[in-house]
C-alpha cells in the first residue's frame, strides 16, 4: 500500500525535506567527502528527535557529470557522438545522473542504518508510490533519490514534500544564497527573502535538463509555489546554519541564506527564520 498525491496531508506535522546537493557529498573525483558527511550525520542524529520525519533527497554530484562526461568523451573519440537533441542520448544522460544520485542515497542510507539503526530501510524513488510504511516507520530518517528522466532531485524533493506533508524544504546547495545579480559581478547584493515571483523572473519555468546549475530547478521551484511550499537556500558545507535552522526554535540575526516564497523577518524588521 502507498500513499498517492491524493492522499497528501496539508500541514508539515513536523516533516522537514533536505534536498541535499551531490557536490555536497562528491565534489570531485576523490571519491565521497568524508568529513562533511561525518558532520552532517551527527548533526541530523543529534536533532532528528525534534521532527517526526527528516527526509533527505540526494543529489548525483560530481559522479554524475564524471559518467555523463565520460560517455561523451568515449563516444566522441569513437566517433559515434549523438546529436545534442537526440531522444535516446538525451535520456541516457538523465538516467547515468539518476543512477549517481541513487548511488549517494545508498550511501547515505548505509551510514545511517549502521550509526544507530536511524534510517528507513528503502531508499524512495517515485513519489506517486511511497510506502505507508516509511510514514509509519519509527525511523526518523528517509533517503531518496532521483526517479525518472525530467525530474531533478529538487523536483523529486518538492513532490516528496507533498507526499509527506512538508511545508518547507530546505535546499542545501554549493551557493550560500540567491543574488538580485549574477554573483560574479561586482555589486551583487545577496537576497535574504524572495517571493515566487521574484524568483521566476530571474529563474524561468524552464523543463530540467542534466547539469542544469540554478539555486533550485525551476520546475521545482513552480510545483512548490503552486503548493503554497517556501525554500530556504543554505550552503550546505555551513552546518552551523543547518543546525541553527534545525534546532526547533527561531533562527536569529545569523540567518545566512534566502528564504523564497516565505519571509526572512518580524514585523520589527529582525531577522527571524522558524523551522
Amino acid at each position: 500500500m502507498s500513499v498517492t498525491q491524493t492522499q497528501e496531508r496539508r500541514n508539515s506535522n513536523g516533516i522537514i525535506v533536505l534536498s541535499l546537493g551531490g557536490s555536497l557529498l562528491v565534489p570531485d573525483q576523490q571519491g565521497p567527502r568524508v568529513d562533511f558527511i561525518v558532520q552532517f550525520v551527527r548533526l541530523i542524529i543529534a536533532e532528528q528527535q525534534r521532527w517526526r520525519k527528516v527526509v533527505i533527497v540526494c543529489g548525483g554530484g560530481r559522479t554524475a557529470r564524471t559518467y555523463i562526461d565520460g560517455a561523451r568523451s568515449v563516444l566522441r573519440e569513437m566517433g559515434v557522438l549523438p546529436a545534442v537533441d537526440n531522444p535516446r542520448w538525451v535520456a541516457d544522460q538523465h538516467w547515468l545522473g539518476i543512477h549517481a544520485t541513487r548511488e549517494n542515497a545508498h550511501l547515505m542510507r548505509t551510514i545511517f542504518r549502521h550509526a544507530g539503526n536511524h534510517a528507513f530501510y528503502r531508499v524512495l524513488k517515485n513519489p506517486h508510490q511511497v510506502p505507508l510504511e516509511a510514514l509509519q516507520s519509527d525511523r526518523r530518517v528517509v533517503l531518496a533519490a532521483g526517479w525518472k528522466p525530467g525530474w531533478s532531485t529538487d523536483y523529486v524533493a518538492a513532490r516528496m514534500a507533498g507526499v509527506f506533508g512538508a511545508r518547507t524544504i530546505v535546499n542545501l546547495t554549493n551557493v550560500d544564497r540567491i543574488y538580485d545579480r549574477d554573483p560574479k559581478l561586482d555589486g551583487a547584493q545577496p537576497l535574504q527573502e524572495v517571493s515566487w515571483e521574484e524568483y521566476f523572473s530571474k529563474f524561468p519555468r524552464t523543463k530540467f535538463e542534466p547539469g542544469d546549475n540554478t539555486p533550485f530547478d525551476p520546475v521545482a521551484a513552480g510545483f512548490a509555489a503552486d503548493h503554497g511550499m517556501r525554500v530556504i537556500v543554505f550552503k550546505g558545507s555551513n552546518l552551523k546554519d543547518l543546525k541553527g535552522f534545525l534546532g526547533g526554535g527561531p533562527y536569529v540575526d545569523r540567518f545566512r541564506g534566502t528564504v523564497i516564497g516565505g519571509t526572512a523577518r518580524t514585523a520589527n524588521g529582525s531577522v527571524e527564520v522558524r523551522a
